[in-house]
């Protein structure tokens, strides 16, 4: 047997259930074994344990330096409230933010876990000087939501693969007379999902588990971080990303209209893919790495995805303890903050804010309107929209074992 041989058995049991939260110190061994050839450099400066008399997670480095990570994130997604209830949650006295903690560190390929730790400082200090109560936050919102392009820390072999190969085949294009995007179609994706595959083999990590939320996992151990998550109705998400950002409405028209043919277009993208084969679940999570086809798809259909939050979920609750994943249905956030203020307090274990504390987390965080003035939905789209999203509506009510969430579905 192998030493490969002998890490899969380590390691594939405890890839069938990471939801709890103590792991055994062999699992976590072999957990993070592999991590760190998922993503060497994230696992780098990751302690064997934190200081058990922190609060927050918290370790002091080689140089006797105190280094700490958040104890939460308030997750996503985006264009459902987070930005707002993130800035209200600063203002309790025992949560604490810092350059790093907009950094959308598992969300963005470039950013580094050394530099994430680097930007903590202010925070650290302030933990240092009362650590059986404070709290750092993350507000990343890009942190839930892990379709392809959110997702790259995991898929490092695809990506250090296929960027310079497609790289290669424009360069070559002229001498070989091979147009660049037959020699991307036909060398780049195969050679890229290889590449990919050899890290999973490498690793011990089944494919279908190489994910950030297994990554994030191995860093934190067993104190896994806290995930507060706020999940909008999915049509009204997406009708205020469209008309949020310009590269959609500059394309298809700023208007009802162009909301339209933007719908149409993007989920006749995604049912394009599913028709060549691969599962609904596959396009979701790994939709541009198919092929130029996908590529090409404006934006790869990322805000249709971003509402699909049952796939996003099931990702995590494979890797986190569903006790510490706390959704907020945005609309009853927006009804009502204050008890969402009081719910998400609870669910991270701190002290609820007295009267004027939560006067104060109220009046922080103002909410902004994308659509307040755009043309309404055409009943089209909505009909569309409805009928995509409902059995993922479902599913997020049964993983969530809430109904209210089939209020979406009418």
């Amino acid at each position: 047997m192998t030493g490969t041989d002998r890490h899969e058995q380590l390691l594939h049991p405890l890839c069938a259930d990471l939801s709890q939260v103590e792991l055994t110190p062999g699992g976590l061994r072999s957990l993070r074994a592999a991590a760190a050839i998922l993503h060497p450099e994230v696992m780098k400066p990751i302690p064997e344990s934190f200081d058990p008399d922190y609060k927050n997670p918290c370790w002091l480095d080689g140089s006797g330096m105190l280094s700490c990570l958040p104890a939460f994130y308030v997750a996503g997604v985006f264009h459902a409230g987070c930005s707002t209830l993130y800035q209200k949650l600063l203002r309790h006295p025992d949560i604490l933010s810092d350059a790093s903690s907009m950094n959308q560190m598992w969300g963005e390929e470039a950013k580094t876990m050394s530099g994430y730790l680097d930007n903590f400082n202010t925070a650290k200090q302030a933990v240092a000087r009362d650590p059986a109560r404070k709290l750092i936050a993350d507000g990343s919102s890009s942190t839930f939501a892990q379709y392809w392009s959110a997702a790259l820390k995991a898929h490092r072999g695809f990506q250090g693969t296929v960027v310079p190969c497609f790289a290669k085949c424009g360069n070559t294009a002229g001498a070989t007379q091979v147009p660049a995007a037959t020699c991307q179609e036909t060398t780049c994706f195969s050679s890229a999902h290889q590449a990919d595959l050899e890290v999973s083999r490498k690793s011990g990590i089944p494919f279908d588990r190489m994910h950030v939320p297994l990554l994030m996992r191995a860093v934190y151990g067993s104190r896994p971080p806290r995930l507060v998550v706020l999940a909008r109705n999915p049509i009204q998400r997406l009708h205020s990303a469209y008309y949020c950002y310009q590269h959609y409405h500059s394309k298809y028209g700023r208007n009802a209209q162009g909301f339209l043919a933007y719908v149409e277009e993007q989920l006749n993208a995604f049912h394009k893919c599913v028709s060549k084969g691969h599962t609904e679940r596959e396009c979701v999570l790994y939709f541009e790495t198919y092929g130029m086809e996908e590529e090409r798809v404006h934006y790869h259909a990322d805000q249709i995805f971003r509402g699909m939050y049952s796939v996003f979920l099931e990702l995590w609750l494979q890797a986190l303890p569903a006790s510490h994943i706390h959704v907020v249905k945005s609309e009853e956030y927006f009804a009502n903050a204050s008890a969402t203020i009081g719910s998400v307090v609870s669910f991270l274990g701190l002290a609820q804010p007295g009267q004027e504390q939560l006067q104060e987390m109220l009046a922080a965080g103002r909410p902004r309107s994308f659509t307040a003035g755009m043309p309404a939905m055409l009943p089209e789209a909505r009909a569309i929209l409805l009928k995509f999203y409902k059995p993922y509506n479902t599913r997020l009510a049964e993983l969530l074992h809430d109904p209210r969430y089939l209020t979406w579905n009418v």
